[in-house]
């Protein structure tokens, strides 16, 4: 039996999912809360990208739920987004609104409606169930602090990668472009490092302070900087491929060393933080209690 108070979320957030589907076919996560007074407002989040992934909003409404629920403003709240589930005597996934409820008397609940597209674009929706949740809305106040692995990933971030990438700029990189007798065709490459890591060196100073202070939606930028660092890695290696192959083709020295700094490093620690960040228990508990 679902409490009064959560039924009433629930009229309110169904008929915007499903309104915004048959008129878009989709639908951001949003939210709806109940307050101390029982006053039911309607929530959205926005962190400056225009088409967010679903769970970064999903992050910052159960970051802002948490922080109004210790205030003592809220008497429940709810989250609806877009999901797959595979409903009772099933065996396949299919598409389905979830809402998410939590009231302050300890009950949390997934309220879960299976739908799919027909060909001319309706939207036909099947039997409603529901799940238990665990609660992340009320929660403890109690912190959890970064430790562990996740201490070091923070420190990795912060100090290792920046002042690493911030030292080779300095120390090699300008060296080499004001000094005169360096070779014009050569200077591209030069030009070339700066432009993408510095940049990358500030992401990563920002991850890792946002994973340090448990800041909401900390885990979504890092993995954002772990592929962006990636990224930056492997359009650099192919710049200087590109380079060899035109200045110096007959050189085929370097190459293991530069695929291996460029290429195999940055693709295992990216692979291994991801990882981490994704499947880390840690890491969830630490971000659902900060």
């Amino acid at each position: 039996m679902v409490h009064p108070d959560l039924n009433q979320l629930l009229n309110s957030l169904l008929p915007f999912a499903e309104r915004t589907l048959a008129e878009h076919g989709e639908f951001f996560p949003f939210g709806t809360t109940m307050k101390s007074d029982g006053e039911i407002v309607a929530v959205s989040a926005y962190d400056g990208d225009e088409r967010p992934p679903s769970q970064s909003v999903i992050d910052l409404l159960t970051h802002a739920f948490r922080q109004q629920a210790r205030n003592g403003d809220l008497r429940a709240a709810g989250i609806c987004y877009d999901a797959r589930t595979t409903p009772p005597g099933q065996t396949e996934k299919c598409d389905a609104v979830c809402a998410s409820m939590e009231h302050q008397c300890g009950e949390a609940v997934n309220v879960i409606l299976p739908y799919e597209k027909t060909s001319d674009g309706e939207v036909q929706y099947g039997q409603m169930f529901t799940t238990p949740r665990i609660s992340q809305f009320f929660v403890p106040t109690e912190k959890v602090a970064v430790g562990g692995w996740l201490l070091w990933l923070c420190f990795a971030l912060t100090c290792v990668f920046p002042v690493t990438s911030l030292y080779h700029i300095f120390s090699r990189t300008i060296p080499t472009l004001i000094n005169p007798h360096t070779p014009v065709r050569v200077l591209p490459i030069f030009i070339i490092f700066p432009v993408l890591f510095i940049p990358i060196a500030i992401f990563s100073f920002i991850a890792g302070l946002k994973l340090w202070l448990v800041r909401p939606g900390a885990v979504s930028f890092a993995k954002y900087f772990l592929l962006s660092y990636l990224g930056a890695h492997t359009a650099y290696f192919l710049v200087w491929v590109y380079w060899i192959l035109i200045f110096q083709p007959n050189q085929s020295a370097g190459f293991a060393e530069m695929g291996r700094w460029y290429l195999v490093n940055p693709v295992l620690f990216m692979a291994l933080w991801y990882s981490y960040l994704k499947q880390s228990k840690r890491v969830r508990k630490t971000y659902l209690s900060g």
